[in-house]
């Protein structure tokens, strides 16, 4: 009678999984969209066996490519048992901020942390799982449990979001202004491992004082430019020719091939000469949002020349 939910972070990993010792998760689907009846009746010690009523809904991430080698069978009727919706497209965007946490939002989550430290445990003392599966669900509160806790703890971590935050910025400029859809997506993964390297920093410093924190942002703030640098002379021009539907050659940023002040079909040509893609009015409108360019006269912009705009990506 329970109501199942799954969500695959990664569809890729989602399709190399999709026989489990369940049964076949496509089956699954397929029923559970009339709540119907599932079962199976292997033979062996390490698999499921039995019926059920399935109620199960499944939400699956993943980029258009891995949805389209995933659903290649579009008469099978998973398809039509599925939604589809396109995310916002984040390209050279900066990360999203849904809200700030205001006093009371901050007591609500301490207060869900307290109940859950309340409720978690290492593991049960007494009782065995081939003992928990025999009981009724009813009998649960009755029972003699006895538990070791963990310990949660928690850190604030506030004294590094600016650093992120600047890191972030600066690479989504660049990846803006070159059309580098690389370092577009591994800046976000460069900033989270800066986010856990600041995390080791404190751990190993135990228990910082302000001053010593500020000591760290350096070391972290180069660690995320040589991180980021070393990934994309490594994967860099691979992913980009991967992404573009064109056969890229090897790169130079398009923005760095135009004059000072140029016209649509300059960026056009430029285009052509790296064998890219994108649509004129498309990479014009971002570097004009970005302040990278300036619009002068009809269909002719002027570059923007700042010292971070000037570095090449």
């Amino acid at each position: 009678g329970y109501h199942m939910f799954t969500y695959a972070a990664e569809m890729d990993s989602w399709a190399k999984g999709v026989r489990a010792a369940g049964g076949n998760k496509d089956d699954m689907i397929r029923v559970a969209w009339d709540n119907g009846s599932y079962g199976q009746n292997f033979k062996g010690t390490n698999t499921f066996k039995g019926e059920v009523n399935l109620y199960w809904n499944v939400l699956i991430t993943g980029t258009i490519e891995q949805l389209l080698h995933y659903f290649k069978n579009v008469t099978n009727g998973l398809i039509t048992r599925c939604s589809f919706t396109t995310i916002d497209n984040q390209k050279y965007a900066k990360p999203p901020v849904w809200k700030t946490f205001n006093k009371r939002d901050m007591e609500t989550i301490r207060r869900f942390m307290e109940r859950c430290d309340r409720n978690t445990y290492d593991e049960p003392c007494e009782l065995m799982p081939e003992d928990v599966d025999s009981i009724e669900p009813d009998k649960f509160d009755t029972l003699p449990w006895r538990f070791h806790f963990r310990r949660r703890t928690s850190v604030d971590m506030s004294w590094l979001q600016p650093t992120i935050d600047a890191f972030n910025q600066k690479q989504m400029e660049i990846a803006g202004r070159d059309m580098d859809d690389a370092r577009d997506v591994f800046r976000r993964r460069v900033a989270v491992r800066g986010f856990r390297l600041g995390l080791m920093c404190y751990a190993l410093w135990e228990n910082p004082r302000q001053s010593d924190l500020m000591k760290c942002i350096p070391f972290i703030e180069w660690w995320m430019e040589q991180d980021i640098e070393h990934s994309l002379k490594l994967w860099g021009q691979r992913y980009n020719e991967e992404v573009d539907v064109a056969v890229v050659l090897p790169q130079r940023p398009v923005y760095s091939l135009l004059k000072d002040e140029f016209s649509k079909e300059d960026v056009y040509a430029a285009l052509r000469q790296c064998n890219r893609s994108s649509r004129v009015e498309n990479v014009i409108s971002n570097w004009t949002k970005m302040g990278f360019v300036k619009k002068v006269a009809k269909n002719h912009y002027k570059k923007i020349k700042t010292e971070q705009h000037e570095c090449d990506g």
